[in-house]
């Protein structure tokens, strides 16, 4: 009965929380710098009571792109939330592919960031951060695969110590010439030599 009565409570305050965060972006895009750039489009929060996750969902657009914000709650830890924000072509939309997002910010999990701190310079920051990294390729990290991570390069066939780069193996049975600047090397017994000049 205990437990019931603290989710009941819990529920209720993060109902509290969401309804604030709900005007905190309404306010955004009237009076705030989104409103000077982008305009709001729809605005919803999920519709089922008493769930241990809710979500707060914001769409909007400004000159060129969409954007979809999801704000993701948890009854069980009202201090912290997901940010998702996902950024759209609506010129490809028709397209192959067009309807997948050009890039996506997930504050999820370990990322997760401070209810408190979900404030509109934070969310405008995420959103430029993003845009540069897209804008200029050589700020994208490039992820090398787990299994080439620690392998050393390949070492030389066995005779190929001392050859010139690019110098091809002989067939197997031929033997390899000697190397530039190299001392001949004897004949094997019992070959004859060629006649003296």
């Amino acid at each position: 009965m205990k437990m019931f009565e603290e989710f009941i409570q819990a529920d209720y305050e993060l109902d509290q929380i969401i309804k604030k965060v709900m005007e905190r972006i309404r306010y955004w895009f009237q009076d705030g710098s989104f409103s000077l750039s982008s305009m709001p489009i729809d605005q919803s929060k999920s519709s089922t009571p008493n769930a241990a996750k809710r979500s707060i969902i914001t769409d909007f657009a400004d000159s060129e792109f969409y954007f979809q914000m999801i704000i993701r709650f948890y009854v069980e830890d009202l201090e912290n939330c997901d940010v998702i924000i996902k950024k759209y072509d609506p010129s490809k939309i028709d397209e192959q592919h067009g309807g997948e997002p050009i890039w996506t910010i997930e504050l999820t999990n370990d990322k997760q960031i401070k209810i408190n701190d979900v404030k509109e310079d934070f969310i405008i920051k995420e959103i430029s951060k993003m845009d540069d990294r897209s804008d200029n390729p050589d700020e994208n990290k490039i992820e090398v695969p787990k299994e080439k991570e620690g392998e050393e390069p390949a070492a030389p066939p066995a005779g190929a110590e001392g050859m010139p780069p690019g110098a091809q193996m002989p067939p197997p049975g031929e033997q390899m010439p000697p190397a530039q600047g190299a001392p001949a090397q004897a004949p094997p017994p019992g070959a004859q030599m060629p006649p003296a000049l």
